[in-house]
């Protein structure tokens, strides 16, 4: 096989990986940067599993495998919610399915991008 199109390929992969990386983190810090996360309930889309291993204080397990209109019931539309997950990619599609069924949500990246602004917003306060 000709050696550069594996070349080709990772190439692509890693610019797929850092723009889409880029997009989410802009989209969060533009929506959250400058609010009291206190004032948002946080939802972890990940896997009981990995909420098991480490999770955002308060943060409520809703892992995006279960959502559908039977657990979006449990939700309080009255609410603010940020979703994370562990890289940020299953934060996107849960904040997605919110926001379609009503509900307020930011989305708020990867579980470490989230940790950082947390930090942030409570050394502002």
């Amino acid at each position: 096989m000709n050696p550069i199109i594996p070349a080709i390929v990772i190439v692509i992969l890693l610019g797929s990986y850092f723009v889409l990386k880029n997009y989410n983190n802009r989209k969060r810090d533009q929506s959250l940067k400058g609010k009291n996360i206190s004032q948002f309930q946080i939802l972890d889309v990940r896997t009981p599993r990995e909420f098991k291993q480490g999770h955002i204080k308060n943060a409520i397990n809703f892992p995006l495998g279960i959502i559908n209109s039977d657990s979006l019931k449990k939700l309080n539309k009255e609410l603010n919610y940020i979703t994370y997950c562990a890289h940020g990619i299953r934060s996107v599609k849960a904040s997605k399915i919110l926001k379609e069924n009503g509900f307020k949500v930011t989305n708020g990246g990867s579980i470490k991008d989230l940790q950082k602004l947390i930090a942030y917003s409570e050394n502002r306060n």
